[in-house]
Formats: structure tokens, C-alpha cells, sequence
């Protein structure tokens, strides 16, 4: 799902940057997007207002730009319905983590705590 939401995010934007073909202004503004730069703070004051129109604009925007996208056709199956789960026990979940793997490093802060 992740490789997908990767590959969604790229495509957005290699269309972005070839709809702006022959528009600097607008090349330039999808590049300082993709880099990160915000123009907003850049002008100086903010209020509330703003801040709101500055949401509103973007729902929109990406409203706008994703419209034309098909909605995903995910099924639902029996296992995924909280039905179909059975309950455990304390003492079942205790062995569950007891027998998982330690995925921790001495990087980890946690990892370092001592008993």
C-alpha cells in the first residue's frame, strides 16, 4: 500500500511538472511545492481568516486535481469483519509478545531502559 501511495504521489507530480510545460511561473511554483518551500510565510503577517482561506484553497486544490481519478474498488471479505475475530485471553497475549522477536536497538532510548 505504501509502494502505492509512493507511486500515486510521483506520478502527481511528474503531471504537475508537464502541465506546466512552457509556464515558467507555474514550473517554478510546483518546484518550490515539491521542495518544500512555503511562499505563506513569506509574507509576513498571518490571522485566523487566512489560515482558513489557506485550508479551504487546498481542500479545494486537491479536490480539483484528484477528480478525474477512479475510486479504488477494495472488497470486503468475511475476515475482515470484526465478527469473524475470535476473543483471546490476557494470558494468550502475553505469550504473543513474549514470543515476538525484540526489535529494538541500543539507539533505542526504551532499549536502554534497565530493569
Amino acid at each position: 500500500m505504501q509502494a502505492m501511495y509512493e507511486e500515486k504521489n510521483c506520478q502527481y507530480w511528474r503531471t504537475k511538472i508537464r502541465d506546466s510545460k512552457g509556464n515558467s511561473r507555474q514550473l517554478w511554483r510546483t518546484l518550490s511545492s515539491i521542495m518544500g518551500e512555503n511562499n505563506q510565510s513569506k509574507h509576513g503577517t498571518h490571522c485566523a481568516d487566512g489560515f482558513a482561506q489557506f485550508f479551504s484553497d487546498k481542500v479545494d486544490s486537491v479536490r480539483q486535481s484528484t477528480s478525474t481519478t477512479p475510486k479504488q474498488d477494495i472488497p470486503t471479505t468475511a475476515s475482515h469483519s470484526m465478527d469473524a475475530w475470535a476473543p483471546v485471553t490476557a494470558s494468550e497475549v502475553e505469550k504473543m509478545i513474549g514470543d515476538a522477536p525484540n526489535k529494538t536497538c541500543n539507539l533505542d532510548p526504551s532499549a536502554n531502559v534497565v530493569d
